[in-house]
């Protein structure tokens, strides 16, 4: 997985709450977003959003997608758009691609990751390690 999908899928979570100021977030909803996913991954969220925020608020298509995703963070072609956005953005500025990739390879970051598995039927098993 390349970066740009590695911030997409880590950031998504969060949009919803890194897409408004500090205040709507402490007053206009029920959950706080520290008891919802945990201090320290809220931190590397807000580590996350504080390099990007910067680079993306002047492109109304990236701005649109992340509305967008943060609305239905399962849509594939808004994290299609914001992949290929954040892939020529990365190419154009290393010293961010490089900040960026510090900043998701920390452990804390790992174990935020989520993995969704079905299974159907009677006595299946499933066995599987994530790394």
């Amino acid at each position: 997985m390349d970066i740009s999908h590695l911030i997409i899928s880590f950031i998504s979570p969060y949009l919803p709450y890194l897409l408004k100021s500090d205040k709507e977030i402490t007053k206009g909803t029920d959950e706080n977003p520290v008891e919802k996913f945990g201090e320290s991954t809220w931190q590397k969220a807000e580590q996350v959003w504080a390099k990007l925020f910067p680079k993306l608020k002047s492109k109304p298509l990236v701005w649109d997608a992340l509305e967008s995703l943060a609305d239905a963070p399962k849509d594939e072609d808004m994290i299609h758009v914001l992949v290929k956005q954040l892939q020529k953005l990365l190419q154009d500025d290393q010293s961010l691609s490089e900040e960026l990739h510090n900043l998701l390879r920390q452990q804390d970051v790992i174990a935020a990751t989520s993995i969704t598995q079905t299974v159907t039927g009677d006595r299946n098993i499933v066995i599987g390690e994530s790394i």
